[in-house]
């Protein structure tokens, strides 16, 4: 029960941090986001775009937000990703 108790703080932490967290300044490198098929949210970037003066490209890949990162998803985010760190 203690692991659970510990475990909801620090969550709880974690959410008011980022609740409370504001940029100093904006990134201006591009910017790639793999995001769910399946999402909640209106805007596409997540925000990015409010936060980033480079380019923001969005990929999305089939799935939900624990189950992008799951079998044939995660192949699909694992082929994006090394696409993209070895293409010059």
């Amino acid at each position: 029960m203690d692991d659970i108790k510990a475990a909801g703080k620090a969550f709880y932490f974690k959410l008011l941090a980022a609740d409370n967290y504001t940029p100093g300044d904006r990134l201006s490198s591009p910017v790639l986001l793999i995001r769910a098929g399946i999402s909640p949210e209106d805007d596409q970037t997540y925000g990015l775009t409010q936060v980033c003066d480079g380019l923001v490209e969005v990929m999305s890949v089939e799935g939900d937000h624990q189950s992008f990162i799951t079998a044939n998803s995660a192949a699909r985010v694992s082929d994006i990703i090394n696409k993209r760190i070895t293409s010059p």
